[in-house]
C-alpha cells in the first residue's frame, strides 16, 4: 500500500510541476526561427581541419626535435 502512495504522489507531483501528462500528446509545436543551428557539413569540415592542423602541429614538433641542437 506504501509503494502505491508514493507512486501516487510522485506522479501528481510530476503531472502539476512537469506536466508529464502532456508526454503523451501528439501535438506540434512550432520550431523557434530564431535559434542557430550548425551545418551537419560545416561541422564535419571544421573536425576534419582541426585534425590536420593537430597532425601538422605533431610533425613540427618532431622535426624540431630532430632538427635543432639538444642544448
Amino acid at each position: 500500500m506504501f509503494a502505491r502512495w508514493s507512486q501516487e504522489n510522485f506522479l501528481q507531483y510530476m503531472m502539476q510541476h512537469f506536466a508529464i501528462d502532456r508526454l503523451v500528446d501528439y501535438q506540434t509545436g512550432l520550431a523557434d526561427e530564431t535559434a542557430q543551428v550548425v551545418n551537419p557539413v560545416y561541422r564535419k569540415l571544421e573536425s576534419e581541419i582541426k585534425s590536420r592542423a593537430a597532425k601538422l602541429s605533431r610533425t613540427l614538433a618532431r622535426f624540431g626535435a630532430i632538427a635543432l641542437p639538444a642544448e
